[in-house]
């Protein structure tokens, strides 16, 4: 009677022990709050323009001052492959980050809310990093950052990329 109350214990604390199993990205139906609105992102005489609504997101891309297009999607719970980017799929994943995937996009676009200090003052601002291909992420990766303002410099912030890909 002893051996199976020991042997009981120990197999109870056995499962205790047992390493919890990561969670999946959640797809997520509704833009949260902190990523709406509308962000700025300038790359090497790019400007990117990314207004997020509620249920929809739209992208503007700018080539030294001239438009190279505009793509208006609206939010999904899955891809629909299509000729067109119509929807795009935005996904929870692990400590603040999001993945937006376009339709048709081989790709996906990472991104997280922070702050950024300029010159003393901190301003609200957007990671994002596109992504694609299988490779392995590193620990840190330097990014670009969007802020409300429309800034006439290129920002970039090495962060962490726990939780990316999750």
């Amino acid at each position: 009677m002893l051996k199976m109350a020991v042997g009981a214990v120990s197999l109870s604390l056995g499962l205790v022990a047992l390493p919890q199993i990561a969670q999946a990205s959640k797809t997520v139906t509704t833009v949260p709050t902190a990523l709406r609105g509308t962000w700025y992102q300038r790359e090497s005489g790019w400007t990117y323009k990314y207004v997020f609504n509620k249920k929809s997101v739209k992208m503007t891309s700018t080539f030294k001052g001239k438009s190279m297009g505009t793509i208006k999607t609206k939010l999904t719970k899955n891809l629909k492959y299509t000729t067109q980017p119509k929807t795009v799929l935005l996904q929870k994943q692990g400590h603040g980050w999001y993945g937006m995937s376009l339709n048709n996009a081989n790709g996906i676009t990472e991104m997280k809310r922070a702050t950024y200090k300029i010159k003393g003052k901190k301003y609200q601002s957007l990671y994002l990093q596109s992504m694609s291909g299988a490779s392995m992420t590193p620990k840190k990766m330097k990014v670009g950052v969007a802020f409300h303002k429309n800034f006439n410099h290129v920002y970039t912030r090495s962060v962490s990329t726990k939780g990316m890909l999750k």
